[in-house]
């Protein structure tokens, strides 16, 4: 499923994180309505109602390409990076990669980390 909705064989990770980008942008955006949703329940409503249910679409790949996600979250984006970046053995990838998921606790926010053991990553 990688390598169909990336269009990269997962063997490359730097082409598959390139692929990452494409097929984010073309099949899913960032989930404002959920978002909002969450901020209301949050903020006014202090959690006595769950209204982020109301929004929640399944985000895995298959999901993304049938159109069946409606929108994700930052941690959705890392978790399917993840993924992606894991779903070949390090051994098996032309530049072996670590894909993390970094949580910016301050904001809220979760990052995808990517560490690979030489610099043929960057370029």
């Amino acid at each position: 499923m990688i390598e169909s909705f990336t269009g990269k064989s997962p063997k490359q990770p730097k082409a598959v994180l390139e692929g990452l980008v494409d097929g984010f942008r073309d099949d899913t955006y960032y989930d404002i309505p959920r978002y909002l949703a969450g901020s209301v329940e949050d903020n006014i409503l202090f959690g006595s109602v769950d209204l982020r249910e109301h929004f929640r679409t399944p985000t895995e790949y298959s999901a993304m390409k049938a159109g069946e996600t409606a929108g994700m979250f930052c941690y959705e984006f890392t978790w399917r990076s993840v993924e992606a970046l894991h779903s070949v053995p390090a051994h098996e990838q032309d530049v072996p990669v670590m894909g993390a998921k970094v949580y910016d606790e301050r904001h809220k926010h979760v990052y995808t980390g990517v560490a690979a053991r030489s610099n043929e990553m960057v370029s």
